[in-house]
């Protein structure tokens, strides 16, 4: 894979993890999901980006690192899809479970990627990816929130999943 290419989805896969993250505590203030709710769906993306993760490895050894990086970008564009729709708990939750998955198999196999293309200073190639891929979560959040704002929760979901897609 380019690392290019790499560097582009980093930056949108930290993107759309917070930004999926930030859109709670906005279903929050719409009264679509209580405060409880919120816990239990932040925490459910956590734990299945750590189980994902955990897993991320032995898959791409078996499958390929390529075809499992681009199924956390279907993830995410499941996800960003499923939020497009009506909300309810349940949905939600199965777009916390998607971004979960579309983090954790995204990230450690990235990292791995960056690692492996880098003949030297692998430290400042490493560096370079990260600073790269939080930008991508400050553009994204604000991105997010503006659309939110100006036009709403539905078609900004609609295009982030376009974009995955």
């Amino acid at each position: 894979m380019n690392k290019r290419i790499l560097y582009l989805l980093g930056f949108l896969v930290k993107g759309w993890e917070f930004s999926l993250l930030l859109v709670l505590p906005i279903l929050k203030l719409q009264g679509k999901i209580t405060v409880f709710d919120l816990g239990i769906l932040a925490a459910s993306f956590s734990v299945f980006q750590m189980i994902t993760a955990l897993f991320s490895g032995h898959l791409a050894e078996k499958f390929g690192s390529k075809k499992i990086i681009m199924s956390g970008i279907f993830f995410f564009g499941l996800a960003w899809l499923l939020l497009s729709l009506p909300v309810s708990f349940p949905s939600v939750l199965a777009v916390c479970i998607l971004g979960g998955f579309g983090t954790g198999s995204f990230i450690p196999l990235a990292n791995s990627a960056i690692a492996k293309m880098s003949e030297k200073n692998r430290a400042k190639e490493m560096g370079d990816f990260s600073a790269f891929s939080d930008v991508g979560r400050i553009v994204l959040i604000g991105a997010t929130t503006f659309l939110i704002e100006k036009i709403n929760l539905s078609f900004t979901s609609a295009i982030f999943a376009g974009i995955a897609f």
